[in-house]
């Protein structure tokens, strides 16, 4: 089985799963035990929370959805906050790339807050946002997750949340 970031899908079984596995995902996602370079796991776990009460019928998100809610959380651009450590060698990381070409292709100043962007300029960062870390963060995430909290598919660009993380998270709010 390839690692999480190569994954093209990634399904769960159809059974019940505990609180305590599901629990224990997610420390296991929070240890150091988890390999985390940068923070675009926990960016696109927020991502889906901050989606919960846009999903479809059949507790169904687009890619479309989270990759928007993920870049309006990175446009963090006044700050120089970088997405790794910067050492010697490195470049910056695709997310930082596609943030600065929008910034030099629209003339943008670092300190236009995301909901102040144009309709265009939206669309134009969240589709490079989209197309340049799914490749890497949606598997990942789900592996971390051990296929727990969600199934996916980037063929059908999107993915779909297990019942019992939205009826734990709703019983809880």
């Amino acid at each position: 089985m390839p690692s999480g970031h190569d994954l093209k899908e990634g399904k769960y079984a159809e059974r019940n799963i505990s609180e305590d596995e599901l629990w224990s995902a997610f420390s296991y996602l929070f240890s150091n035990q988890s390999k985390n370079s940068t923070s675009y796991k926990y960016g696109f776990l927020k991502a889906i929370i901050d989606n919960l009460y846009n999903m479809n019928d059949e507790q169904m998100l687009t890619f479309d959805q989270l990759f928007s809610k993920f870049a309006e959380a990175y446009w963090i651009l006044k700050y120089g906050i970088r997405q790794q450590p910067a050492t010697k060698g490195k470049t910056a990381t695709a997310l930082e790339r596609v943030l600065y070409m929008a910034v030099q292709k629209y003339n943008i100043a670092s300190s236009i807050p995301f909901e102040s962007l144009t309709d265009e300029m939206k669309i134009y960062v969240c589709t490079n946002v989209k197309r340049k870390c799914k490749e890497n963060v949606v598997g990942a995430l789900y592996a971390d997750l051990k296929g727990l909290f969600y199934a996916f598919s980037k063929k059908r660009n999107g993915l779909k949340l297990v019942h019992i993380c939205i009826s734990s998270y709703v019983s809880i709010n």
